[in-house]
């Protein structure tokens, strides 16, 4: 009787800690899912380059803040802010941030595409990343209307009253 209430609290015991083993992650393995790096992240020993978030599947208002963040970021870095040796041309920096500003939602296009040219510079391969921000003005515009906002008739109407 005695040795079967041993064996029957033992069993319990070596059942619980053998499954305990199992769940415990290896070293070396993976505990869990990767989170995605948001924010200026190291790119190697040269500089940092700024991770977008990703864009899908937020709700409106957090989207609206993050583009405005990812625009600062980028427009900051090519000004120079970051001291990290990158600098691009204040019209050029200006005509982006003119059309970026005119309609946010450009930035989620864009922002990938950036961080790939800016990873390519700090590995040496960065030549023409100042020639992709020079087309994307008229790539994010393409197919808008480069008129006057105001009809024909109203600019007739002012220059008759103005003359």
């Amino acid at each position: 009787m005695r040795k079967a209430i041993t064996v029957a609290l033992l069993v319990p015991c070596l059942v619980f800690s053998v499954a305990g083993k199992k769940d415990k992650p290896k070293k070396g393995k993976d505990k869990g899912p990767k989170t995605a790096l948001v924010g200026w992240q190291p790119e190697g020993e040269a500089g940092k380059c700024y991770h977008p978030p990703k864009f899908d599947g937020m709700a409106e208002g957090p989207r609206k803040l993050a583009r405005a963040e990812t625009i600062a970021a980028i427009i900051g870095q090519w000004r120079g802010e970051q001291g990290d040796g990158i600098s691009m041309g204040d019209t050029l920096v200006n005509n982006v941030e003119t059309v970026l500003l005119g309609d946010p939602k450009d930035v989620e296009a864009i922002a990938g595409e950036n961080l790939e040219w800016c990873r390519k510079h700090f590995a040496g391969q960065g030549q023409g990343w100042e020639d992709w921000a020079t087309g994307l003005p008229p790539r994010l515009t393409a197919g808008e209307c480069r008129g006057s906002l105001l009809p024909q008739e109203m600019h007739d109407y002012i220059n008759l009253a103005s003359g």
